[in-house]
């Protein structure tokens, strides 16, 4: 299993943005993308 970090974004980009500690991003998800998200990499 790889940490992320999970965190709600209020900007312009808005969503949820996940970041690996790699320094890899995603960003502008919304809920049900996130879900889905973490649903595959579980």
């Amino acid at each position: 299993m790889i940490p992320v970090n999970v965190r709600e974004v209020r900007d312009e980009v808005g969503g949820i943005t996940f970041g690996a500690p790699s320094g890899h991003t995603v960003s502008g998800l919304t809920l049900d993308q996130a879900i889905g998200l973490l649903r595959v990499f579980s």
